[in-house]
């Protein structure tokens, strides 16, 4: 929901139908989180040349998320 939200709904946002498309309502919330996080790193490794950090932003204050997109991205990069 987020990822479509942010596609129609956030101008100057561009989600690529690619990522929309990686979800589906059925998924549960740790399937969801997983997709997400697979796609953090994916961005991550793409773009480490060009920044010296991220900023991560989760839906509804979801630490434990960013803190598994944090580790998950120091063990790929």
């Amino acid at each position: 929901k987020n990822a479509l939200f942010m596609k129609e709904e956030m101008p100057g946002i561009h989600v690529p139908d690619s990522i929309v498309s990686m979800f589906h309502k059925d998924m549960t919330r740790e399937e969801a989180q997983e997709v997400s996080k697979k796609i953090c790193v994916d961005i991550a490794n793409l773009t480490k040349e060009y920044g010296d950090g991220y900023y991560l932003m989760t839906p509804f204050n979801r630490v434990e998320l960013v803190t598994s997109i944090i580790k998950a991205i120091r063990n790929e990069i």
